[in-house]
């Protein structure tokens, strides 16, 4: 079920936008690497298989992901922190451009670990751009589609099935907050 927690300003959105655009970064069309000796590494492959057999390629899957911190102001992480009443941790951009997906998978943490040691942890996600047609977000049982820019969601657990796709016209932003309480 959705949990709206509520919205990063519109300006704020916008100038995250302009400055991560400033960058540019790799597209990437998987998932990350991780030793074979990580307690999170067959959940890494588990979840590759699974899109490969699924007929998923890197034609199809694509996505960019911006660093808070490298490639935007650490003051967006702040102001969502305030927001959902949490610490952040670790935060994202994710772009993905027309005619791209990143399918079914959940976010691994591989320093959970460390992580747990903070508190307990959250994840929200928040929805960076206008709406656009075809701009689609979902987790295990719900959609999101025509979201106001802005928007802050909670995921109901740290390993949510979620995927977005973009079928429309326009690059598509999605941030990301894994934060602890």
């Amino acid at each position: 079920m959705k949990l709206y927690i509520g919205n990063l300003p519109t300006t704020l959105c916008e100038s995250l936008l302009a400055e991560i655009k400033e960058h540019t970064v790799e597209a990437i069309h998987g998932f990350m690497s991780l030793p074979k000796d990580n307690p999170f590494y067959n959940d890494i492959a588990n979840q590759t298989e699974m899109l490969l057999e699924a007929g998923y390629n890197d034609h199809t899957v694509e996505y960019r992901h911006y660093q808070s911190g490298t490639h935007f102001h650490k003051k967006y992480v702040e102001a969502i922190g305030t927001i959902i009443n949490a610490t952040p941790i670790m935060c994202w951009v994710s772009e993905i451009r027309p005619g791209k997906c990143t399918p079914k998978h959940w976010d691994v943490n591989p320093w959970k670990e460390k992580h747990d040691k903070l508190g307990t942890l959250v994840r929200y996600f928040c929805f960076l751009s206008k709406p656009e047609f075809g701009h689609i977000f979902v987790t295990d049982s719900d959609a999101y589609y025509n979201e106001t820019q802005g928007s802050i969601y909670q995921y109901p657990d740290l390993k949510t099935w979620h995927a977005g796709s973009n079928v429309g016209v326009t690059t598509k932003y999605l941030l990301t907050v894994t934060a602890y309480q």
